[in-house]
């Protein structure tokens, strides 16, 4: 079977950052085993500051490098989840491609 991983970040705080992610995970999780996948780690940001950025980001490419060859896609949201401007999204692809990891975009995959 195929595994995957989710990543969930908001930029809200207090009550709605855990709604929002709690929403963001779910439908990952839904769309991933959908698709055939079995979801096996949770990464999850709160980010109130832009400074804040995305702390999970070191510890989900920590997890890739302990676990070669154990992850098949990332599930996200929305590409802006990962990645606030194309350029940086699409090097973030480029990196996850090393370890044979795909992104799979919920909101893209929605408009397909």
């Amino acid at each position: 079977m195929k595994k995957a991983i989710i990543y969930a970040r908001t930029n809200y705080w207090g009550e709605w950052a855990d709604i929002n992610l709690s929403v963001q995970e779910k439908s990952c999780r839904r769309h991933a085993e959908a698709y055939g996948y079995t979801v096996i780690k949770i990464f999850r940001d709160k980010s109130y500051r832009r400074r804040e950025g995305r702390r999970q980001l070191p510890q989900l490419f920590q997890y890739l490098q302990n676990n070669p060859n154990k992850v098949d896609a990332l599930f996200i949201a929305e590409q802006k989840v990962l990645a606030a401007h194309w350029p940086d999204y699409l090097a973030l692809r480029e990196r996850l491609k090393t370890y044979g990891v795909k992104i799979e975009s919920i909101k893209y995959r929605l408009k397909r």
